[in-house]
């Protein structure tokens, strides 16, 4: 299986050259600046001040990279 065929792919940089339809940042820095905006992005942000504060600066970044920006919150399980 080449790396086209990949479902799954868990790295820490993106190649410009990378075709990738979805990214799930787990990551408290925004991804390889290779990421286009084209591409879909979800971060889950947990209920911690210094967490939430960190998301709120990369939500910015992202806004600067003209990325289509969706907020979902949930509940509490």
């Amino acid at each position: 299986m080449g790396e086209a065929d990949t479902a799954v792919q868990i790295t820490t940089e993106i190649e410009a050259d990378q075709s990738v339809d979805l990214i799930i940042n787990l990551s408290l820095n925004l991804p390889n600046s290779a990421a286009p905006a084209k591409q879909r992005l979800v971060e889950i942000v947990f209920p911690d001040p210094n967490v939430q504060q960190l998301a709120r600066e990369r939500f910015r970044q992202y806004r600067e990279k003209m990325y289509n920006i969706n907020t979902i919150k949930l509940d509490k399980l």
